[in-house]
């Protein structure tokens, strides 16, 4: 008796399937080399027209501003002493931010400035300092009497 494997499409035996081909050395990839230039190659179109959208809105130097070319400007603007935070008295000409700071301190614990010579109670404020800030400041509650 010789041992015969049965024909695939035997009824009532099971058909085996061969097992699938190894590859050795490498991993499995579902594309082609053919597959792999079109997919590269339109990588390459996307990104070279990327770069030339951004080049074109943007390009290579945008619209720089020379600083020092343009004429100064005097900014005029007026803060009202009594209900300003500190960080909007910083902006006034001489203040720095421990100064501003000071100024609200002072302000909560003493009430409203009256006049613009209050402000020379405050460590560090002098009658020069007081008169350079003066034109920015409004809200002094002294309301004299006309009669």
């Amino acid at each position: 008796m010789t041992n015969r494997r049965p024909p695939r499409n035997t009824p009532g035996v099971p058909a085996v399937a061969p097992p699938p081909p190894r590859s050795v050395g490498r991993e499995y990839w579902p594309l082609t080399a053919g597959d792999q230039v079109v997919v590269a190659s339109l990588l390459c179109i996307c990104l070279a027209a990327t770069v030339y959208r951004v080049l074109w809105t943007v390009g290579p130097a945008p619209h720089l501003v020379k600083i020092d070319q343009l004429p100064s400007r005097r900014i005029e603007f007026r803060i009202d002493i009594n209900t300003t935070d500190w960080p909007l008295l910083d902006l006034l000409p001489g203040i720095s931010e421990k100064m501003a700071q000071r100024i609200v301190a002072y302000r909560e614990k003493h009430g409203p400035f009256r006049q613009p010579s209050e402000l020379q109670q405050i460590p560090g404020i002098g009658p020069k300092l007081v008169e350079r800030v003066r034109p920015h400041l409004i809200g002094w509650t002294d309301i004299r009497d006309s009669s």
